[in-house]
């Protein structure tokens, strides 16, 4: 299966996956926020085209900014 390096994709807690492939945590999308260290789990997830983008869970479930790293479509 071919794989795409994207620089330019993000998507936030709640919204849908545009593309099938991995992306990386970026931050909180609010400022003026505590900053959150995700677990290694959280930091690089697996998101299926469609699929919600989950909130990280170890930081009281705060919204997260995740960047399209490789896409597996």
């Amino acid at each position: 299966m071919p794989s795409t390096i994207f620089d330019n994709i993000f998507v936030r807690t709640g919204e849908l996956a545009p593309e099938s492939g991995y992306y990386i945590y970026k931050g909180n999308p609010k400022r003026g926020v505590l900053p959150c260290i995700p677990t290694r789990g959280e930091k690089v997830i697996t998101l299926e085209r469609g699929e919600a983008v989950p909130p990280v869970r170890s930081c009281c479930n705060h919204a997260a900014v995740y960047r399209l790293t490789i896409s597996t479509e």
